[in-house]
């Protein structure tokens, strides 16, 4: 049910049950998130962590205590939905499975998601890159084939480019996408096509055959109800189009291919990420076709809404 509130637009209410499943499990999560809270659960984290060398993460031992398995899976389903929906939960969901894999069994997800904290908010490269190889290298058996999708989104999206050429993360994002379908995790193989155009087009991959993968992409995404990838494919996809077909003034493609889209493209809950990815991309138009002046309000319009955009590779562009 989760699931699918997350993929039919509506993540606060998924958020809301998996609270309250979670509560009933001995879990806690405050209502109102903030840095205190994080950072109590970041030097929780880090106390065992010092206690343990990556040679023993990688002698890691599987979950076997049933109450402790469903809450981190209840964790880990509504992570994406904290992404777009609340921020500021986001790093305690993540912090808690990573906790709770350390106490209790590991779990791929939790390593590749205390990566993403270390890269993109802590700044802490290396070892959030060493957490990433930990969570492609033992996956396979600790999570199965089911895990496979989300594992190469997180790790490709938001890690390997700090360390790694981008162009690197383009064969895995593909993977992704393929993989998803044919395990029926839709929901990151859907993110994982997203991020593979993104990284495909600012590693110069030639803009036609790109076009023709995403508008593909955006097509397949009709047949199924989720908002958020529906709409960030179809903002890019316009971008793509503006650029190759250079008919009108460009610096206009997205404002008025924007009145094109329908509204239930649209996610209300998620009006942040959305309106990270229209921006930035308004930003690299008039960047790239020279209105630099109003590029700046696109870029601060963008950092505004950048909180939970932190390790993606195009953020360090703002």
């Amino acid at each position: 049910k989760n699931k699918y509130l997350i993929t039919s637009g509506n993540p606060s209410l998924a958020i809301q049950n998996t609270i309250e499943l979670l509560r009933e499990l001995g879990i806690n999560f405050p209502t109102n998130p903030n840095i205190v809270h994080v950072l109590i659960s970041l030097i929780k984290v880090q106390n065992i962590l010092r206690k343990k060398t990556f040679q023993e993460l990688s002698s890691y031992k599987t979950a076997t205590d049933t109450k402790f398995i469903a809450a981190m899976k209840l964790i880990s389903i509504i992570g994406s939905a904290a992404y777009f929906a609340s921020p500021n939960l986001l790093p305690l969901l993540i912090l808690e499975n990573v906790y709770l894999s350390l106490k209790c069994g590991y779990t791929p997800f939790s390593f590749s998601a205390y990566g993403i904290i270390l890269c993109g908010t802590l700044g802490k490269v290396d070892k959030g890159y060493d957490f990433a190889k930990l969570a492609l290298n033992i996956y396979e058996e600790v999570g199965g084939i089911k895990s496979k999708t989300k594992i190469l989104h997180m790790v490709n999206s938001f890690i390997i480019h700090w360390k790694d050429h981008i162009r690197l993360t383009i064969d895995p994002l593909w993977e992704c996408y393929q993989s998803g379908t044919k395990t029926g995790d839709l929901e990151f193989s859907f993110y994982g096509m997203i991020q593979y155009a993104f990284h495909s087009f600012f590693a110069g991959k030639e803009l036609f055959p790109l076009e023709k993968e995403v508008a593909l992409a955006a097509k397949s995404f009709e047949n199924y109800n989720h908002i958020n990838s529906r709409y960030q494919i179809k903002i890019f996809h316009l971008v793509l189009l503006g650029l190759i077909e250079n008919k009108e003034n460009p610096l206009l493609i997205l404002e008025k291919g924007k009145k094109h889209l329908n509204e239930k493209d649209i996610d209300k809950t998620s009006v942040e990420a959305n309106s990270f990815y229209y921006n930035f991309y308004n930003l690299f138009l008039h960047y790239y076709f020279g209105g630099y002046l109003e590029g700046l309000k696109y870029a601060e319009l963008a950092l505004l809404s950048s909180s939970s955009m932190l390790s993606l590779a195009i953020y360090p562009v703002l």
